[in-house]
Order: C-alpha cells, then structure tokens, then sequence
C-alpha cells in the first residue's frame, strides 16, 4: 500500500485534542481527559517538556514526572484553554510537579462548565459549534448546533478508521503509518487501538528529535521520557491529579457540571459556520 497523505486528507489535522473531545462527547466530556491531552499537545509542540525524575529512597527509585518550558514557549500564540498551563512558566523559569500542575490548572480551570464555556469556546474553530442560549447556560448544559453535529460526527468517523487502518498500517507499510499520524499532530493519542511498541518502527521516517518528542508523549516503551511509566502515559500516578475530585456527568439527571468519556461516531463534512 502507497499512500500520499497531506494535511488536508483529516479533518483531525485542523483541531486540537481538547477541541475534538469537546465535540464528540458534548455533554459527556470530562475535564481530566482536556486537561491531560491539552498537556501532552503542548509537550509535542515543545512549548512545555515532561521530564522524568528519579528518586532513591530505602533501595526503591521512583519515576516522578516534572513539567519544565520548552523551547518554543516564547513565541508560541496561545489559545485561552492553553494559558493556564503556560503562564506559571512565563512568570518564572521553574519545574512544576505534573501532579501539582494538575491542581493548579484545575483550580485555574474554575470547573468543568467554566473551563469549557470561558476557555475552550473561544477557539475561533469552536466559535459556533454549539448552543449559548440561557437556558443551556443555566442547566449547565453542553449541546451541540446541527453544523457542530456535523464536525463531530466526522471526527468520530475518522478516529473510528484511524483505529482500524493504523494497527495493519503498522505491520504492512509504516511509511504510511507514520504520514497519517503526523498529519493528525497530537490527535493520534486520541487512537485507542494503537501498539505504540510498534512505533519504534517508524524512526527511520522522522528526524531524530522529531521521533524522540513523538514517541515519549505516547509513553512508547523504550523511549526516552516514558521508558518506566509504561505504555500507557496516564497509567502513572502523577497523572492522577487531573482527575481529583471527580468529574460528575451531565446527562439527563444532572443540571450541573462535568461530564464522562468516549468517542464514537460516524459521517459528517467540516466547518463550523
């Protein structure tokens, strides 16, 4: 199989992890699972860098996770829902814990329904995807418009492919593997179904600080910053914080805030309108 893949092929290429979440589970979204993979974009942008540090105590070396400013954190333009990441590194050149960054973007967040209403909806892509009238608002509701249904729909579709032709891409043609990936930027942590052991196969398709930043964010064993979390990169305890005190749901019986997870879907065309 020879595949051309351009940026344009994915309506995945145009949207940010936090922006396709929203969109696809609506109303079921949670504020941990923005948060997280707001974090790990960043990190892929090197606009902030996770970095493992090892401590020894009583024959015992334990993994700690430090977030610290990447390279390109000086120049890089950020959206609203990014800021409460970046700003406690611009003020000073520090380490932070990822899990006491989590505490503090949690409570910069203000809460599920305000992170989303006051953040998230200001992407000029997000801009007219759903409902604001007041009652919504006063439900605490996260509803989708019929062209957002659309968008949606359609990245769902292409997560639902992704997670079919990737795995077989990865055994038979990885050059294609690793074009489809990069073309979806951050969005490929949204697969479910992806062996990133079998990453290491695609290095000779990228630079070699491109393949590195690439596959320590999806927790690629033997890779360089998650070589002793493990395959899943939220497994790790440190991780853990963006969850703290639960997101609730706000389905049907529920006129508050926060949601719960997963993705589905099926057709649709893009551009909110």
């Amino acid at each position: 199989m020879n595949m051309n893949i351009s940026k344009s092929d994915y309506l995945l290429a145009d949207y940010l992890p936090a922006e396709v979440l929203i969109l696809i589970q609506e109303d079921d979204f949670k504020l941990g699972e923005l948060l997280r993979y707001t974090l790990l974009d960043l990190h892929l942008k090197k606009v902030l860098l996770i970095k493992p540090k090892y401590k020894t105590s009583r024959g015992k070396t334990r993994t700690y996770l430090y977030v610290h400013s990447g390279p390109a954190i000086e120049n890089y333009s950020y959206l609203p829902h990014e800021g409460i990441f970046i700003k406690p590194f611009r003020i000073n050149r520090i380490k932070i814990q990822v899990k006491q960054l989590a505490k503090i973007v949690r409570r910069d967040s203000g809460g599920p329904l305000s992170y989303v209403k006051r953040m998230l909806w200001k992407s000029e892509k997000l801009s007219n995807c759903f409902v604001r009238n007041p009652l919504t608002w006063f439900v605490g509701k996260v509803k989708l418009k019929p062209n957002g249904k659309l968008i949606a729909d359609r990245l769902s579709a292409e997560l639902d492919e992704l997670n079919n032709i990737i795995p077989e891409l990865l055994e038979t043609d990885p050059q294609s593997a690793a074009m489809i990936l990069r073309s979806i930027g951050s969005n490929m942590y949204l697969l479910s179904n992806v062996d990133w052991s079998k990453v290491q196969e695609l290095k000779e398709y990228f630079k070699p600080e491109e393949f590195q930043d690439f596959t320590a964010a999806a927790g690629c064993g033997g890779c360089a910053i998650f070589t002793d979390v493990g395959s899943d990169v939220f497994s790790h305890g440190d991780f853990g914080g963006f969850d703290a005190g639960g997101d609730f749901g706000c389905g049907s019986s529920c006129s508050g805030c926060s949601g719960c997870g997963g993705c589905g879907g099926c057709g649709g065309c893009g551009g909110c309108s």
